[in-house]
């Protein structure tokens, strides 16, 4: 706010003439006689006068102080995520999780590189700021380094996103076979294809009244049993036998029957495992992220049953 100066202007003309009637003109008080002196035209001045607690800025020796400002602190993701695991609400994922949902609950988040929080007790999101003053205390007493928090727009759950579905992809690992028989089967001996059951994988992620949820969920596999044939494809994991069949020669409902052995030698079965990958956001929107897949191959052996027979 610039000084308001209030201009006092004192003019000297006539000043004695004014007095003169009043007994104040001279000196001996009694002469009515001497006229009066005359007063030549005296110089005008001009006074400035200055509202208490603003300062003038055409005094050179006088300096305005300046207001601190306020700057958006800086952060990373990775260093969000630090204070989080400070306050212990990431939780981390080790090794397959299967039909688990992970839950996580986030205070603190990067956006746009600066450092913001949602704020449970007041129901707000927050920027976070610190100060910067042109002199050591600014008159409202906030310093250089003096740090804030203030009320900013809510954030889309979308930057939620990349963290959950990283996390609910990272488990996934390439098929584990449960094939039966496992790794060796006689000639015309039906076979049950199958892989270790794993998912869905469901990971979500809370950040005040925002969520994003990420599913992964193996759909089908695919057995390539080495013979040129198409591959099997069964959905989910397959079907593993169950104790019911164990004595049966039948293959499976997503099964396959060699007939022919392998010659002493063995050939490579390829077992591939696709996995599709949905998300869903707490402002209605929904989506899927290109399909994982993964694969892994097992040495198989297929034997002729030798048969001793003795006439009479």
């Amino acid at each position: 706010m610039s000084p308001t100066r209030l201009k006092v202007v004192i003019v000297l003309v006539g000043l004695l003439a004014v007095l003169a009637p009043m007994g104040l003109a001279s000196a001996d008080g009694g002469n009515d006689n001497t006229p009066p002196p005359t007063v030549p035209e005296g110089p005008t001045i001009t006074a400035v006068v200055t509202q208490p607690g603003e300062t003038d800025p055409g005094d050179p020796g006088e300096t305005v102080p300046v207001p601190c400002a306020w700057f958006n602190t800086g952060a990373t993701e990775e260093h969000a995520d630090n204070l989080n695991d400070v306050l212990g609400q990431i939780i981390g994922i080790i090794g397959t999780v299967t039909g688990t949902q992970i839950r996580i609950t986030i205070t603190f988040f990067s956006q746009n590189g600066r450092l913001r929080a949602w704020n449970e007790v007041r129901a707000r999101f927050e920027q976070h700021q610190t100060a910067n003053c042109s002199n050591a205390t600014e008159p409202g007493g906030v310093s250089t380094g003096d740090t804030r928090w203030v009320a900013v727009l809510p954030p889309s759950p979308a930057i939620l996103l990349p963290s959950v579905t990283e996390q609910a992809t990272k488990p996934i690992t390439t098929p584990t076979p449960t094939l039966s028989p496992a790794n060796r089967a006689p000639v015309n001996l039906g076979m049950w294809l199958a892989v270790q059951p794993s998912g869905p994988i469901s990971v979500r992620a809370d950040l005040g009244p925002l969520w994003a949820e990420t599913t992964a969920t193996m759909v089908t596999t695919s057995f390539d049993l080495g013979t040129g044939e198409a591959p099997i494809v069964c959905a989910g994991h397959g079907t593993p036998i169950p104790d019911s069949e164990k004595n049966s020669i039948a293959q499976g409902p997503c099964g396959y029957t060699y007939t022919s052995d392998t010659n002493g030698d063995t050939l490579d079965i390829t077992i591939t495992s696709t996995w599709t990958v949905t998300w869903a956001l707490s402002d209605g929107t929904t989506g899927s992220e290109p399909d994982i897949v993964v694969s892994a191959v097992l040495p198989y052996e297929v034997y002729e049953i030798q048969t001793v027979g003795t006439g009479g």
